[in-house]
Protein backbone atom coordinates (compact mmCIF):
# COMPACT_ATOMS: atom_id res chain seq x y z
CA UNK A 1 0.00 0.00 0.00
CA UNK A 2 1.27 3.46 -0.93
CA UNK A 3 1.78 5.70 2.09
CA UNK A 4 3.08 9.21 2.64
CA UNK A 5 3.99 10.78 5.97
CA UNK A 6 3.06 14.37 6.71
CA UNK A 7 4.69 15.89 9.79
CA UNK A 8 3.87 19.38 10.97
CA UNK A 9 7.04 21.08 12.20
CA UNK A 10 5.57 24.53 12.91
CA UNK A 11 2.87 27.02 12.04
CA UNK A 12 0.15 25.14 13.93
CA UNK A 13 -0.33 27.36 16.96
CA UNK A 14 -0.25 30.86 15.51
CA UNK A 15 1.44 32.83 12.76
CA UNK A 16 5.12 31.94 12.47
CA UNK A 17 7.72 29.27 11.72
CA UNK A 18 5.67 27.51 9.07
CA UNK A 19 7.11 24.13 8.08
CA UNK A 20 5.49 20.93 6.78
CA UNK A 21 7.50 17.78 6.10
CA UNK A 22 6.32 15.46 3.31
CA UNK A 23 8.48 12.35 3.60
CA UNK A 24 11.94 13.82 2.78
CA UNK A 25 10.82 17.21 1.42
CA UNK A 26 10.04 20.20 3.63
CA UNK A 27 7.54 22.80 2.46
CA UNK A 28 8.63 26.13 3.96
CA UNK A 29 10.96 26.61 6.91
CA UNK A 30 10.27 29.90 8.68
CA UNK A 31 11.17 31.81 11.80
CA UNK A 32 9.05 33.34 14.56
CA UNK A 33 11.35 35.94 16.03
CA UNK A 34 8.87 37.13 18.67
CA UNK A 35 9.17 33.77 20.45
CA UNK A 36 11.95 32.52 22.71
CA UNK A 37 12.44 29.54 20.40
CA UNK A 38 12.25 30.95 16.87
CA UNK A 39 12.72 27.70 14.94
CA UNK A 40 10.35 25.03 13.68
CA UNK A 41 11.13 21.47 14.72
CA UNK A 42 14.22 20.00 13.10
CA UNK A 43 13.70 18.91 9.50
CA UNK A 44 15.54 15.76 8.49
CA UNK A 45 15.11 16.12 4.75
CA UNK A 46 16.91 16.16 1.42
CA UNK A 47 14.83 18.78 -0.37
CA UNK A 48 12.99 22.03 0.36
CA UNK A 49 10.32 23.96 -1.50
CA UNK A 50 9.74 27.53 -0.29
CA UNK A 51 6.43 29.22 -1.01
CA UNK A 52 7.38 32.88 -0.60
CA UNK A 53 9.70 35.49 0.84
CA UNK A 54 8.22 36.30 4.24
CA UNK A 55 10.24 35.58 7.38
CA UNK A 56 7.67 33.16 8.82
CA UNK A 57 8.01 30.96 5.73
CA UNK A 58 11.65 31.29 4.62
CA UNK A 59 13.54 32.77 7.57
CA UNK A 60 15.05 29.51 8.87
CA UNK A 61 16.08 28.05 5.50
CA UNK A 62 19.83 28.71 6.07
CA UNK A 63 19.61 26.28 9.00
CA UNK A 64 18.69 23.43 6.60
CA UNK A 65 22.28 22.34 6.16
CA UNK A 66 21.48 18.82 4.98
CA UNK A 67 19.33 19.63 1.96
CA UNK A 68 20.68 19.18 -1.55
CA UNK A 69 18.33 21.59 -3.32
CA UNK A 70 15.87 24.38 -2.48
CA UNK A 71 13.13 25.27 -4.96
CA UNK A 72 11.44 28.69 -5.14
CA UNK A 73 10.68 31.56 -7.50
CA UNK A 74 13.44 34.06 -8.27
CA UNK A 75 11.94 36.94 -6.22
CA UNK A 76 11.53 34.60 -3.23
CA UNK A 77 15.24 33.79 -3.34
CA UNK A 78 16.19 37.47 -3.29
CA UNK A 79 13.72 38.20 -0.47
CA UNK A 80 15.09 35.27 1.53
CA UNK A 81 18.62 36.62 1.25
CA UNK A 82 17.49 40.11 2.30
CA UNK A 83 15.63 38.82 5.36
CA UNK A 84 18.37 36.40 6.40
CA UNK A 85 21.07 39.06 6.18
CA UNK A 86 18.96 41.31 8.39
CA UNK A 87 18.39 38.48 10.87
CA UNK A 88 22.13 37.83 11.11
CA UNK A 89 22.85 41.55 11.53
CA UNK A 90 20.29 41.92 14.32
CA UNK A 91 21.60 38.88 16.17
CA UNK A 92 25.13 40.29 16.02
CA UNK A 93 23.95 43.73 17.15
CA UNK A 94 21.92 42.55 20.15
CA UNK A 95 24.19 39.58 20.90
CA UNK A 96 21.22 37.20 20.80
CA UNK A 97 21.64 33.47 20.29
CA UNK A 98 23.19 32.93 16.87
CA UNK A 99 20.45 31.64 14.61
CA UNK A 100 22.76 30.92 11.68
CA UNK A 101 25.83 32.43 10.09
CA UNK A 102 26.57 34.27 6.87
CA UNK A 103 28.38 31.13 5.73
CA UNK A 104 25.18 29.13 6.26
CA UNK A 105 23.29 31.66 4.17
CA UNK A 106 25.86 31.54 1.37
CA UNK A 107 25.60 27.75 1.28
CA UNK A 108 21.79 27.89 1.19
CA UNK A 109 21.76 30.43 -1.65
CA UNK A 110 23.99 28.13 -3.71
CA UNK A 111 21.39 25.36 -3.44
CA UNK A 112 18.48 27.44 -4.75
CA UNK A 113 16.82 26.26 -7.94
CA UNK A 114 14.66 29.05 -9.39
CA UNK A 115 11.33 27.85 -10.76
CA UNK A 116 8.61 29.77 -12.61
CA UNK A 117 4.88 29.36 -12.08
CA UNK A 118 3.36 26.27 -13.70
CA UNK A 119 6.86 24.93 -14.54
CA UNK A 120 6.90 21.33 -13.24
CA UNK A 121 10.00 19.89 -11.58
CA UNK A 122 10.59 16.45 -10.11
CA UNK A 123 11.76 15.31 -6.71
CA UNK A 124 12.16 11.59 -7.12
CA UNK A 125 8.89 10.29 -8.55
CA UNK A 126 6.91 13.31 -7.34
CA UNK A 127 5.91 16.00 -9.81
CA UNK A 128 5.98 19.44 -8.13
CA UNK A 129 4.50 22.69 -9.37
CA UNK A 130 4.50 26.24 -8.01
CA UNK A 131 1.16 28.00 -8.57
CA UNK A 132 0.59 31.75 -8.18
CA UNK A 133 -0.82 32.23 -4.67
CA UNK A 134 -1.72 35.92 -5.10
CA UNK A 135 -0.23 36.74 -1.68
CA UNK A 136 2.91 38.74 -2.50
CA UNK A 137 5.21 39.12 -5.49
CA UNK A 138 6.60 35.68 -6.33
CA UNK A 139 4.44 33.83 -3.79
CA UNK A 140 3.35 30.27 -4.52
CA UNK A 141 1.04 27.54 -3.49
CA UNK A 142 2.71 24.16 -3.90
CA UNK A 143 1.25 21.10 -5.63
CA UNK A 144 3.04 17.78 -5.06
CA UNK A 145 1.71 15.02 -7.29
CA UNK A 146 2.43 11.32 -6.95
CA UNK A 147 0.46 8.33 -5.76
CA UNK A 148 -1.20 10.84 -3.41
CA UNK A 149 -1.59 14.44 -4.60
CA UNK A 150 -1.08 17.14 -1.97
CA UNK A 151 -1.92 20.85 -2.29
CA UNK A 152 -0.24 23.25 0.16
CA UNK A 153 -1.90 26.64 -0.07
CA UNK A 154 0.67 28.48 2.04
CA UNK A 155 -0.47 32.13 2.30
CA UNK A 156 -3.05 32.63 -0.41
CA UNK A 157 -5.18 35.48 -1.72
CA UNK A 158 -7.79 35.23 -4.47
CA UNK A 159 -8.41 39.01 -4.58
CA UNK A 160 -6.29 41.22 -6.86
CA UNK A 161 -4.15 43.79 -5.04
CA UNK A 162 -1.95 46.57 -6.35
CA UNK A 163 1.08 44.26 -6.33
CA UNK A 164 -0.23 40.83 -7.28
CA UNK A 165 -2.99 39.20 -9.25
CA UNK A 166 -5.11 36.95 -7.07
CA UNK A 167 -4.96 33.17 -7.24
CA UNK A 168 -7.42 32.23 -9.96
CA UNK A 169 -7.81 28.46 -9.85
CA UNK A 170 -7.08 25.54 -7.58
CA UNK A 171 -5.90 22.15 -8.84
CA UNK A 172 -7.01 18.60 -8.26
CA UNK A 173 -5.52 17.16 -5.08
CA UNK A 174 -6.35 14.38 -2.63
CA UNK A 175 -5.16 16.35 0.41
CA UNK A 176 -5.37 20.08 1.11
CA UNK A 177 -3.06 21.76 3.65
CA UNK A 178 -4.61 25.21 3.94
CA UNK A 179 -4.14 28.40 5.91
CA UNK A 180 -6.67 29.68 8.48
CA UNK A 181 -5.29 33.16 9.16
CA UNK A 182 -8.51 35.10 8.61
CA UNK A 183 -11.09 32.35 9.05
CA UNK A 184 -14.18 33.99 10.56
CA UNK A 185 -13.19 37.48 9.36
CA UNK A 186 -14.09 39.09 6.05
CA UNK A 187 -12.03 41.96 4.67
CA UNK A 188 -13.57 45.33 3.90
CA UNK A 189 -13.90 46.30 0.21
CA UNK A 190 -10.45 47.38 -0.93
CA UNK A 191 -11.34 50.62 -2.73
CA UNK A 192 -13.41 51.86 0.21
CA UNK A 193 -10.55 51.13 2.60
CA UNK A 194 -8.01 52.92 0.42
CA UNK A 195 -10.18 56.06 0.36
CA UNK A 196 -10.49 56.11 4.15
CA UNK A 197 -6.74 55.56 4.50
CA UNK A 198 -5.85 58.43 2.15
CA UNK A 199 -8.37 60.77 3.79
CA UNK A 200 -6.90 60.01 7.22
CA UNK A 201 -3.36 60.73 6.04
CA UNK A 202 -4.37 64.04 4.42
CA UNK A 203 -6.35 65.11 7.48
CA UNK A 204 -3.33 64.58 9.75
CA UNK A 205 -1.02 66.54 7.47
CA UNK A 206 -3.53 69.40 7.32
CA UNK A 207 -3.45 69.52 11.14
CA UNK A 208 0.36 69.87 10.96
CA UNK A 209 0.94 66.39 12.35
CA UNK A 210 3.16 63.55 11.17
CA UNK A 211 1.95 60.16 9.98
CA UNK A 212 4.01 57.07 10.77
CA UNK A 213 3.09 54.03 8.67
CA UNK A 214 5.01 50.93 9.77
CA UNK A 215 4.87 48.34 7.00
CA UNK A 216 6.07 44.88 6.16
CA UNK A 217 9.04 45.57 3.91
CA UNK A 218 8.01 43.07 1.27
CA UNK A 219 4.82 43.80 -0.70
CA UNK A 220 2.98 45.95 1.88
CA UNK A 221 5.45 48.83 1.66
CA UNK A 222 5.11 48.83 -2.13
CA UNK A 223 1.30 48.74 -1.99
CA UNK A 224 1.24 51.71 0.38
CA UNK A 225 3.63 53.67 -1.84
CA UNK A 226 1.33 53.14 -4.82
CA UNK A 227 -1.77 54.12 -2.81
CA UNK A 228 -0.12 57.33 -1.63
CA UNK A 229 1.18 58.22 -5.08
CA UNK A 230 -2.28 57.75 -6.59
CA UNK A 231 -3.65 60.26 -4.06
CA UNK A 232 -0.91 62.80 -4.73
CA UNK A 233 0.90 62.21 -1.44
CA UNK A 234 4.72 62.16 -1.45
CA UNK A 235 6.05 60.12 1.48
CA UNK A 236 9.43 59.52 3.02
CA UNK A 237 10.63 55.90 2.76
CA UNK A 238 13.01 54.32 5.25
CA UNK A 239 14.15 50.82 6.10
CA UNK A 240 14.26 47.46 4.37
CA UNK A 241 11.38 48.44 2.09
CA UNK A 242 13.85 50.35 -0.08
CA UNK A 243 15.86 47.25 -0.95
CA UNK A 244 12.70 45.12 -1.23
CA UNK A 245 11.30 47.57 -3.79
CA UNK A 246 14.48 47.34 -5.83
CA UNK A 247 14.21 43.54 -5.77
CA UNK A 248 10.64 43.64 -7.08
CA UNK A 249 11.58 46.10 -9.82
CA UNK A 250 14.32 43.63 -10.78
CA UNK A 251 11.66 40.96 -11.39
CA UNK A 252 8.96 42.92 -13.25
CA UNK A 253 7.41 39.76 -14.73
CA UNK A 254 6.17 38.77 -11.25
CA UNK A 255 4.61 42.15 -10.35
CA UNK A 256 1.08 43.13 -11.37
CA UNK A 257 2.03 46.68 -12.47
CA UNK A 258 5.77 47.35 -12.22
CA UNK A 259 5.43 50.76 -13.92
CA UNK A 260 3.06 51.95 -11.18
CA UNK A 261 5.55 50.81 -8.56
CA UNK A 262 8.44 52.53 -10.31
CA UNK A 263 6.45 55.79 -10.44
CA UNK A 264 5.53 55.54 -6.74
CA UNK A 265 9.10 54.69 -5.73
CA UNK A 266 10.45 57.67 -7.66
CA UNK A 267 7.84 59.85 -5.90
CA UNK A 268 9.16 58.90 -2.45
CA UNK A 269 12.06 60.58 -0.64
CA UNK A 270 14.53 57.96 0.57
CA UNK A 271 15.77 58.33 4.13
CA UNK A 272 18.70 56.82 6.01
CA UNK A 273 20.24 57.24 9.45
CA UNK A 274 22.06 60.41 8.44
CA UNK A 275 19.04 62.43 7.34
CA UNK A 276 16.19 61.10 9.54
CA UNK A 277 16.04 64.39 11.47
CA UNK A 278 15.06 66.23 8.30
CA UNK A 279 11.83 64.25 8.12
CA UNK A 280 10.28 66.26 10.95
CA UNK A 281 11.15 69.69 9.56
CA UNK A 282 7.57 69.85 8.25
CA UNK A 283 4.39 67.74 8.46
CA UNK A 284 5.28 64.44 6.80
CA UNK A 285 4.29 60.88 5.96
CA UNK A 286 6.86 58.23 6.80
CA UNK A 287 6.60 54.70 5.45
CA UNK A 288 9.04 52.50 7.30
CA UNK A 289 9.77 49.10 8.79
CA UNK A 290 9.00 47.04 10.80
CA UNK A 291 5.35 46.20 10.21
CA UNK A 292 4.72 44.94 13.75
CA UNK A 293 7.07 47.50 15.33
CA UNK A 294 9.33 44.98 17.03
CA UNK A 295 12.35 46.89 15.81
CA UNK A 296 13.56 48.79 12.78
CA UNK A 297 13.54 52.52 12.00
CA UNK A 298 9.93 52.90 13.16
CA UNK A 299 11.16 52.87 16.77
CA UNK A 300 13.32 55.96 16.12
CA UNK A 301 10.39 57.83 14.59
CA UNK A 302 7.97 56.89 17.35
CA UNK A 303 10.39 58.16 19.99
CA UNK A 304 10.02 61.59 18.38
CA UNK A 305 6.24 61.74 18.10
CA UNK A 306 4.56 59.35 20.55
CA UNK A 307 3.55 62.28 22.80
CA UNK A 308 2.19 64.42 19.95
CA UNK A 309 -1.63 64.20 19.78
CA UNK A 310 -1.63 65.85 16.33
CA UNK A 311 0.36 62.96 14.85
CA UNK A 312 -0.92 59.55 13.89
CA UNK A 313 0.25 55.95 13.81
CA UNK A 314 -1.35 53.91 11.04
CA UNK A 315 -1.01 50.12 11.06
CA UNK A 316 -1.61 48.34 7.76
CA UNK A 317 -1.28 44.66 8.56
CA UNK A 318 -1.83 41.76 10.91
CA UNK A 319 -0.30 42.18 14.38
CA UNK A 320 0.86 38.87 15.84
CA UNK A 321 0.33 38.17 19.53
CA UNK A 322 3.35 39.24 21.58
CA UNK A 323 4.42 42.03 19.22
CA UNK A 324 4.58 45.78 19.80
CA UNK A 325 1.80 46.23 17.29
CA UNK A 326 -0.58 43.94 19.15
CA UNK A 327 0.22 45.72 22.44
CA UNK A 328 -0.52 49.10 20.85
CA UNK A 329 -3.86 47.89 19.51
CA UNK A 330 -4.97 46.21 22.74
CA UNK A 331 -3.48 48.47 25.44
CA UNK A 332 -2.33 51.72 23.83
CA UNK A 333 1.20 50.96 25.05
CA UNK A 334 4.43 50.48 23.13
CA UNK A 335 7.94 49.33 23.98
CA UNK A 336 10.53 51.83 22.79
CA UNK A 337 13.77 49.97 23.40
CA UNK A 338 13.72 49.33 27.17
CA UNK A 339 10.76 51.55 28.11
CA UNK A 340 7.07 50.78 27.81
CA UNK A 341 5.19 54.04 27.26
CA UNK A 342 1.65 55.19 26.59
CA UNK A 343 1.23 56.35 23.01
CA UNK A 344 -0.66 59.64 22.78
CA UNK A 345 -1.07 59.69 18.99
CA UNK A 346 -4.23 58.50 17.34
CA UNK A 347 -3.75 54.87 16.30
CA UNK A 348 -5.61 53.45 13.32
CA UNK A 349 -5.49 50.05 11.66
CA UNK A 350 -6.42 49.34 8.05
CA UNK A 351 -6.89 45.76 6.95
CA UNK A 352 -4.84 45.82 3.75
CA UNK A 353 -4.42 42.10 4.04
CA UNK A 354 -2.76 40.00 1.36
CA UNK A 355 -4.49 36.89 2.76
CA UNK A 356 -7.86 35.48 1.79
CA UNK A 357 -10.68 36.37 4.15
CA UNK A 358 -13.33 34.03 5.51
CA UNK A 359 -15.43 34.00 2.33
CA UNK A 360 -12.47 33.22 0.10
CA UNK A 361 -11.07 30.53 2.42
CA UNK A 362 -14.40 28.71 2.39
CA UNK A 363 -14.61 29.00 -1.40
CA UNK A 364 -11.08 27.54 -1.70
CA UNK A 365 -11.97 24.56 0.51
CA UNK A 366 -15.17 23.93 -1.49
CA UNK A 367 -13.28 24.19 -4.78
CA UNK A 368 -10.61 21.74 -3.62
CA UNK A 369 -13.30 19.35 -2.40
CA UNK A 370 -15.16 19.57 -5.71
CA UNK A 371 -11.93 18.66 -7.49
CA UNK A 372 -11.28 15.58 -5.37
CA UNK A 373 -9.82 16.57 -1.99
CA UNK A 374 -11.18 14.36 0.80
CA UNK A 375 -8.80 15.31 3.61
CA UNK A 376 -7.79 18.74 4.90
CA UNK A 377 -5.31 20.09 7.43
CA UNK A 378 -5.82 23.66 8.70
CA UNK A 379 -2.73 25.59 9.83
CA UNK A 380 -1.21 29.10 9.90
CA UNK A 381 -3.81 30.62 12.20
CA UNK A 382 -4.35 31.20 15.87
CA UNK A 383 -5.31 27.91 17.47
CA UNK A 384 -9.03 28.58 17.67
CA UNK A 385 -9.16 29.58 13.98
CA UNK A 386 -7.42 26.39 12.86
CA UNK A 387 -9.89 24.33 14.86
CA UNK A 388 -12.91 26.34 13.71
CA UNK A 389 -11.95 26.02 10.03
CA UNK A 390 -11.51 22.25 10.40
CA UNK A 391 -14.91 22.00 12.10
CA UNK A 392 -16.51 24.02 9.28
CA UNK A 393 -14.98 21.77 6.62
CA UNK A 394 -16.26 18.64 8.37
CA UNK A 395 -19.74 20.04 8.95
CA UNK A 396 -20.35 22.02 5.75
CA UNK A 397 -18.37 20.13 3.13
CA UNK A 398 -18.36 16.66 4.64
CA UNK A 399 -14.62 16.06 4.29
CA UNK A 400 -12.28 14.81 6.96
CA UNK A 401 -10.34 17.74 8.48
CA UNK A 402 -7.78 18.18 11.24
CA UNK A 403 -6.12 21.09 13.01
CA UNK A 404 -2.74 19.51 13.79
CA UNK A 405 -0.47 20.41 16.66
CA UNK A 406 3.22 21.06 16.13
CA UNK A 407 4.98 17.70 16.02
CA UNK A 408 1.94 15.72 14.87
CA UNK A 409 2.58 13.11 12.17
CA UNK A 410 -0.11 11.68 9.89
CA UNK A 411 0.34 8.68 7.60
CA UNK A 412 -1.84 9.01 4.50
CA UNK A 413 -2.67 5.99 2.35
Amino acid sequence: MIKIKIRFLGGCDGIGKSAVLLDNTVLDYGLQTSKEDPFPLKADCDHAIISHGHLDHCGAVPALKGVSDIYMTAPTGDFMRLLAEDTIRLNEKWKNRMIYSMEDLTMAMAKIRNVSYEEPFFIGDQRCTLINAGHIVGSSSILVEGDIDIFYSSDVNTIDTKMAEGAKDFPHADVGIVESTYFGTNHSPREELEEKFADSVKETIEKRGNVIIPCFAINRTQEILIMLEEKGISPFLDGMGVEATKIILGHPEFAKDPSALKKAFDNATLVNRKNRREVFSEPSVIVTTAGMMNGGPVINYLKKIYKDPKSKLILTGYQVEGTNGRMVMEKGLIRLNKDIVKIENDVEQYDFSSHSGDKELKEMAKDLSDKGATLFFTIHGEREKNEAFSAWIREEIGCDANAPNTGDTYTIS
